[in-house]
């Protein structure tokens, strides 16, 4: 089955890097705690990310592309006519660079690389976050800033549970100034609620890969995928979905599923 212009080993290739990117920035936030005593000199090292979030997400991108010289990468992805496959090459030719890059290195470029780890590391959070924004709630973690700015409380507490950094925004801390004001205490307590729990039942593995694929298939402006399309894709082809469901109606839920996604976040 054929979805524009992308196929279902393109939607294969993309999943297969979700556990790798998972445990590169798992391995990548250990390093960075071992070494963060000889890095960190003082707080105005540290980069604050959270203001990215009140940015388009390719805005969001193109910052972290321009600041650490990934440009021509972006801009070929972009053009490119099967995105999914050229961002695959892109992240593999960047990781080999950046291998490279190091292996040359004297001793005093990579001290000065190394003090750049710190604000490096939290971009790409940032970036990150705004991924796992997409597999718990079908968008960007931009996307929920953008809807807070037009009075949405229940994005603002979904961002909470994904990146804390969030109450930094200014779109954020202005609707909690709000509260304070009124003295909201429904707000609050529901405020204190989202910085205290965690992602559950969103976080299962095969929904936020169903998520991730229709919001792939959403901005491919791909055509409204029937039952039967559904079931192929999801059950049979990408094996995200048991065939035999305890859940009931095997279509059904994925209907109900794909459904909810694109009332959610169709326009977003």
């Amino acid at each position: 089955m054929n979805v524009q212009k992308l196929t279902n080993d393109d939607l294969r290739l993309l999943l297969s890097f979700l556990p790798l990117l998972e445990n590169e920035m798992t391995e990548a936030k250990r390093l960075l705690q071992q070494k963060i005593s000889k890095l960190y000199d003082s707080p105005s090292q540290v980069i604050s990310w959270c203001s990215f979030y009140e940015l388009p997400i390719m805005e969001h991108v193109s910052a972290f592309a321009v600041r650490y010289g990934f440009e021509e990468e972006i801009h070929q992805i972009s053009n490119s006519p099967n995105q999914v496959v050229a961002m695959a090459e892109s992240f593999e030719k960047m990781d080999d660079q950046i291998e490279i890059q190091i292996a040359t290195m004297t001793p005093e470029e990579l001290e000065d690389a190394q003090k750049n780890l710190i604000s490096f590391f939290g971009l790409a959070t940032s970036l990150y976050n705004s991924l796992r924004c997409v597999l718990a709630f079908g968008c960007h973690l931009n996307d929920l800033i953008a809807k807070v700015r037009a009075g949405d409380d229940r994005s603002l507490f979904n961002a909470l549970r994904l990146d804390s950094t969030v109450i930094g925004c200014p779109s954020v801390m202005a609707r909690i100034s709000l509260a304070c004001m009124l003295d909201d205490k429904s707000f609050m307590r529901k405020l204190k609620s989202a910085l205290n729990s965690r992602l559950q039942k969103r976080e299962q593995a095969n929904f936020k890969k169903m998520r991730l694929i229709l919001r792939v298939l959403t901005e491919a402006k791909a055509e409204r995928l029937t039952n039967d399309q559904l079931y192929e894709l999801f059950v049979e082809q990408l094996d995200l979905y048991a065939s035999d469901s305890r859940n009931g109606d095997v279509m059904k839920n994925l209907r109900k599923f794909a459904d909810q996604y694109m009332t959610t976040h169709a326009t977003t």
